[in-house]
């Protein structure tokens, strides 16, 4: 953005003129960027002069190394404190662990490195000193006492700490300390921040500024004591040094922008303190950095935020880059703040451990679809739905445990929208659109294939409709036991008839009217049995084609009789002409629906044939082509039956037919 890029430009420019207002050089290196910038002289002001001789109380001491002898060899057997080893040193200081004798205990002595130090040194010291002893809480070293030594020189007086820097934890993961801290490292760290905070908090509530927080001045006791140490350039409300600062303070690896460009400091200095430390322990690596001093210095002033790789909890990287914003209102309001958000992360952790797991299962189901054709189901359609299950269930317990978590809430939206894609591929579009309802406003690209898929299923459904109306229309087991009743009753009929015809001694004097009686009762019977099992037998197009074949039957050889009464013809023309009429009715039928007709169309011709050869025979004739017309008609129907399953088995798609 341009007003970003000249916003830039213009912290630079401030930059480069209080660069050169400290002085520093810009060959300047870098050296040990955690190493503290400390005043070189004390500001005018009643609290930070040298005092005088008798303005502090003697503190009796002796020192067992021959290096530095007190001026009064008799101190050594008067001496309360027994100085009798170093801690550690700093830059103007000595830390000497010793032992008082009147209370039989062990105490750490801070002196200046040299008797002859300047202002500067002892006004700090004098600072330390009286800072901290204004600040009792557990998570600040306890000044047991503040005085001169024989040689008039300040001595502070403290609690012995037994225990290594924080630093040391950080710098090695092998450190023996560590046994001390079992369990999750980053945990570890987290508490120990948490405590700092509270000892940050507390020294603000009483107008304090410690103004250099870093791990080098973090103490971790043996049994879990934590201290923020070293108060030596700490600021009070009433130091003249709030408004009077003209060098550079701090640390430059930690340093908030106030502390470079000399700007106003309160709790919002620490609270940037706090943040570059955390930014520490989550990367192993300083704040600012940099081969040259003005590198690390140019870096604090302008705080840009980081950009944390994934290694880092996102929820953390929000507090890192919050606490450390160059602008103060920007960043959290208290310590108190900050450390309330790195517990809600610890509260949060299990959320996340559950989202991180969630999301890998994800990851894998999102390569399975991608690894199918597209638009095709994946070839493990089993391990494609326990991925779905795993991750919906992992986010929601996720989400169950922390409401706020935006990493689960987006992996379950991804998860349901892959559920989704999974169905689509599949066809199940009813399952899709029902997922698709829980994404509440889903991306419309998705919105449109499951609209398509649904038009699409609509226009499939109606055609296995259409197509399974046809296929009832044509199933021929539709009413095939009523048929068979019919048939059996027709057979009944034709039986008795023929019967009735056989029993005649003379076929010649038949006469007509007989005849035409003949066909009445066939037809009364078919139309009867059509009338009984009306519903069923006009229930598909199959068995109304067959249920009117019957009719037409009936029909025809009831006009034919009825011709024959009419033209006065005698019964073996009579019998012959009905057996052409049905003849036909089996051509056609054979033709347009059952072809296993044919047979009886055949036999029906032959009989017509037999009874014009031989008159005197028509009746048997006719009465055994009566009789077979039903068996025969029978037969072809269950022939049609046998064909009509064997294709439907054929059409059949493979994996249906599996089980």
């Amino acid at each position: 953005m341009p007003g970003d890029v000249t916003l830039r430009q213009e912290l630079l420019r401030t930059f480069g003129e209080r660069v050169s207002q400290l002085g520093i050089a810009d060959t300047a290196l870098a050296g040990a960027l955690d190493a503290t910038q400390r005043p070189e002289a004390a500001p005018s002001g009643r609290a930070w002069t040298r005092p005088e001789p008798d303005a502090l109380p003697r503190i009796s001491l002796s020192f067992a190394q021959a290096s530095m002898p007190p001026s009064n060899p008799d101190a050594r057997t008067r001496a309360d404190l027994e100085v009798h080893g170093v801690i550690g040193e700093g830059g103007m200081g000595v830390v000497h662990a010793a032992r008082q004798r009147s209370l039989d205990r062990e105490v750490a002595l801070k002196t200046l490195k040299s008797p002859n130090a300047g202002d500067g040194p002892t006004a700090a010291l004098l600072r330390e000193a009286i800072v901290t002893g204004r600040l009792e809480h557990p998570g600040i070293v306890p000044v047991h006492a503040l005085g001169l030594d024989d040689r008039g020189a300040p001595v502070l007086v403290m609690k012995r700490v037994e225990g290594v820097e924080w630093r040391a934890l950080l710098a090695d993961a092998h450190h023996p300390a560590w046994k001390l801290h079992p369990g999750d490292r980053l945990e570890v760290h987290l508490e120990i921040l948490m405590q700092i905070c509270q000892a940050v908090h507390f020294a603000h509530d009483r107008g304090v500024i410690h103004c250099d927080i870093k791990p080098e001045n973090v103490m971790l006791g043996n049994y879990g004591e934590v201290y923020l140490v070293d108060w030596g350039i700490a600021m009070r409300s009433d130091d003249p040094r709030m408004a009077e600062r003209s060098g550079l303070v701090g640390t430059p690896a930690y340093m908030p922008p106030e502390l470079v460009s000399g700007g106003p400091i309160g709790a919002w200095t620490d609270v940037y303190l706090l943040g570059a430390t955390l930014h520490h322990v989550l990367t192993g690596r300083f704040r600012h950095e940099g081969e040259k001093l003005q590198d690390a210095l140019m870096s604090a002033f302008l705080s840009e935020p980081v950009t944390y790789d994934s290694s880092v909890p996102e929820e953390l990287a929000q507090l890192c880059n919050r606490a450390t914003r160059r602008e103060p209102g920007a960043r959290h309001g208290s310590a108190l703040e900050l450390r309330q958000g790195i517990a809600d992360y610890l509260r949060h952790k299990g959320s996340i451990v559950l989202a991180d797991e969630a999301s890998e299962r994800l990851a894998r189901l999102e390569a399975l679809l991608a690894e199918s054709a597209d638009g095709c189901a994946p070839s493990d359609l089993r391990r494609a739905y326990q991925l779905v299950s795993e991750c919906r269930f992992g986010f929601a317990q996720s989400l169950k445990e922390w409401s706020d978590n935006t990493h689960a809430r987006d992996g379950l939206v991804r998860t349901v929208m892959q559920a989704v894609e999974l169905e689509l591929r599949q066809g199940h579009v009813q399952v899709a659109e029902a997922l698709l309802a829980e994404l509440g406003t889903p991306p419309p690209e998705l919105k449109e294939r499951v609209r398509r898929a649904q038009k699409e299923a609509a226009r499939t459904r109606a055609e296995d409709e259409r197509l399974r109306a046809l296929a009832h229309e044509q199933d021929s087991s539709v009413a095939g036991r009523e048929r068979t009743k019919g048939l059996a009753a027709m057979t009944g009929a034709a039986m008795a008839l023929s019967a009735f015809a056989l029993s005649q001694p003379n076929p010649a004097k038949i006469k007509p009217e007989g005849l035409f009686v003949f066909g009445v009762v066939v037809f009364t019977v078919t139309l009867l049995v059509t009338v009984l099992w009306r519903k069923r037998l006009f229930a598909n197009q199959f068995s109304r084609r067959v249920t009117g074949l019957m009719l037409l039957s009936g029909v025809l050889l009831l006009v034919s009789r009825s011709f024959g009464l009419w033209m006065r013809m005698p019964a073996p023309l009579i019998f012959t002409q009905d057996l052409l009429v049905l003849a036909a009715v089996a051509a056609v039928a054979s033709v347009a629906m059952l072809p296993w007709l044919a047979p009886l169309a055949v036999l029906m011709v032959a009989g017509a044939a037999y009874c014009l050869a031989s008159p005197g025979l028509s009746p048997v004739v006719f009465s055994l082509a009566g009789v077979l017309t039903p068996p025969c008609v029978a037969l072809a129907l269950w022939r049609h039956r046998v064909v009509e399953e064997a294709e439907r088995e054929e059409a059949m798609p493979e994996s249906a037919t599996l089980d």
